[in-house]
């Protein structure tokens, strides 16, 4: 879970994806269904 592993907006992440890995920083954490459904908008 996100408070066992203390992650944070504004954190470094690296996530396993397609047999590698993506890294990044943290913009927000989605904590209910109705947020995840608002995908962002590229620019």
């Amino acid at each position: 879970s996100l408070e066992a592993k203390d992650i944070q907006p504004g954190d470094y992440v690296s996530t396993p994806f397609r047999g590698g890995s993506r890294q990044g920083y943290v913009k927000e954490i989605v904590k209910s269904e109705e947020e995840a459904k608002k995908h962002p908008t590229v620019a």
